[in-house]
């Protein structure tokens, strides 16, 4: 594997699929996973010769769950992601 380490998730916005490269052997053992149990949703699948992978995934397939739901202020965070959503989508 490459000295570099870096995972990268990136689209454009009103696309339907994300684009993914990890080194991380975690998510790399989860992306063949998935792959071997449902290939039509992992597409363009290309491991390199470094051992980390490339590949597209559903944009629906991406969760950011960046605070926990116990946490205060959960709601609030929420309805302000909610107007984000509503202005992108005008």
């Amino acid at each position: 594997m490459a000295e570099i380490k870096e995972n990268v998730i990136e689209w454009i916005t009103g696309d339907k699929e994300i684009a993914c490269t990890f080194t991380q052997r975690k998510f790399i053992h989860k992306i063949q996973k998935l792959r071997e149990r449902q290939p039509k949703i992992v597409t363009h699948f290309v491991e390199n010769k470094d051992g980390s992978i490339f590949c597209h995934l559903p944009l629906k397939a991406l969760k950011l769950y960046l605070i926990s739901p116990k946490e205060e202020g959960v709601s609030e965070i929420e309805e302000e992601d909610d107007e984000i959503d509503e202005e992108e989508d005008k």
